[in-house]
């Protein structure tokens, strides 16, 4: 169980929600059902990822963007200019509590009269927990099977001590942000301002797949397209170190003499028993080749691997 309040949580209303929405993301927002959710980015006219989280759709007029440190709801508030539609930030009405592992749904199950076992991967919800009322998103930053609960403020306090007790009954614990993010990093889940920013498409940090060739016209679509035809300059990688030492953010990745880029997440990973880290760096490396990794007066030899790291089928997440 984990308290992820501070997720930025921004309602857009109106006529023109859904194709506010659609105008600035890479996926066809129009393609969405009520009562599911999108993993996507929101983009700048220049291709720039402005930051990545969660379109939660309850209706056509209905949507939020779940999402952290960037500046989407300047971005957002920029493109509602000229359209029928309203935008607001919950980040003072809504507290976020997190329940992630294979024991979750039942957990949750016993504190709510919804089907948990109907919800599918990504999908939406509202019910009563622990005597609020709640809605929750079969989402998560672990890669595991998990939800999001979203509490309004006034009844937040209550409801995280209520349910700390019954997963803490059941033999869950109550985590922090460390613990997630060692599943973050196992999971290959990239985190914004930290593996990529606004000077990154979505093409070049391994998000390609979101980029659909069909969708109405939006803001980056036609330099998108084209970044998807083309090799990208620059790639996200995933390495495998053999020793026991962790390298720092920031440490030079180079092969041979030639400087390729810097670690930007690195963990050791208890899943797998060996530190591990993902990259940015110039051009690509395929899984398999040797580099080294500067880590202050050490240099480590690593191997790029394929990512995820672990679980590379998603089945933990993906449990029916």
């Amino acid at each position: 169980m984990l308290d992820v309040t501070g997720e930025e949580i921004l309602e857009i209303t109106g006529p023109d929600a859904l194709a506010l929405v659609d105008a600035v993301n890479p996926r066809d927002a129009r393609k969405m059902k009520d009562g599911m959710c999108y993993y996507s980015v929101l983009c700048h006219d220049h291709g720039g990822i402005v930051e990545d989280g969660i379109i939660a759709k309850f209706s056509d007029e209905r949507l939020w963007w779940i999402g952290g440190p960037g500046s989407a709801e300047e971005w957002l508030y920029a493109k509602s200019i000229g359209r029928n539609v309203k935008i607001e930030s919950f980040n003072d009405r809504i507290h976020v509590a997190s329940i992630q592992g294979p024991k979750s749904r039942e957990i949750l199950q016993s504190v709510t009269k919804s089907d948990l076992s109907a919800v599918p991967f990504f999908g939406l919800f509202v019910s009563e927990v622990c005597g609020a009322e709640v809605t929750i998103s079969r989402t998560g930053y672990t890669a595991e099977l998990g939800y999001d609960i979203y509490v309004p403020v006034a009844a937040g306090a209550a409801f995280f001590e209520a349910l700390r007790t019954i997963v803490e009954a059941a033999d869950g614990k109550l985590c922090g942000s460390r613990s997630l993010g060692i599943r973050r990093v196992e999971a290959s889940i990239l985190n914004f301002g930290q593996d990529f920013d606004w000077q990154h498409n979505p093409v070049e940090v391994g998000l390609g797949w979101m980029v659909s060739e069909t969708k109405a016209p939006w803001c980056a679509g036609d330099i998108l397209l084209a970044a998807k035809k083309q090799k990208p300059a620059r790639s996200v990688i995933g390495l495998r170190f053999s020793g026991d030492e962790i390298p720092l953010i920031g440490d030079t990745v180079r092969l041979g003499d030639q400087i390729l880029g810097k670690v930007t997440s690195a963990i050791g990973s208890p899943a797998l028993g060996c530190p591990i880290a993902m990259s940015l760096i110039e051009g690509n490396a395929e899984p398999g080749t040797k580099l080294l990794v500067e880590a202050g007066e050490n240099v480590l030899e690593v191997e790029v691997v394929a990512m995820p790291f672990f679980d590379p089928e998603r089945k933990l997440s993906r449990v029916k």
